[in-house]
């Protein structure tokens, strides 16, 4: 498996983590065990919001819908917006921030 398959597994998994969509139990028997977050820890709002980003960038917009309503009821307020306005945003995760790389705009 090539590190964008394994990144695409890490996100369904905490997808279907945090969605209740499936157990850690079922996900460590039937599927590779990796995760976007600390499944120990629980979701914090920086991988949420790789997490919406990724799946921005993948159009899968339903996802995406869900997301934001899992990060409005576990946090308590609105997805914040998370797209640069550039023309061709590259996004990438500096430390604690996402940065577009095209126009240097932080992002979250």
């Amino acid at each position: 498996m090539n590190e964008k398959e394994l990144l695409h597994v890490a996100m369904i998994n905490s997808y279907n983590l945090i969605t209740d969509r499936l157990t850690m139990e079922y996900i460590e028997e039937f599927a590779l065990p990796i995760f976007v977050h600390f499944p120990e820890k629980g979701i914090d709002k920086m991988s949420m919001k790789v997490m919406m980003m990724y799946f921005i960038t993948i159009e899968d917009y339903e996802i995406c819908q869900e997301l934001s309503t899992v990060y409005e009821s576990i946090f308590n307020e609105s997805m914040p917006n998370i797209m640069c306005t550039c023309k061709n945003p590259n996004y990438s995760l500096d430390y604690d921030k996402i940065v577009c790389n095209n126009c240097k705009e932080i992002i979250v």
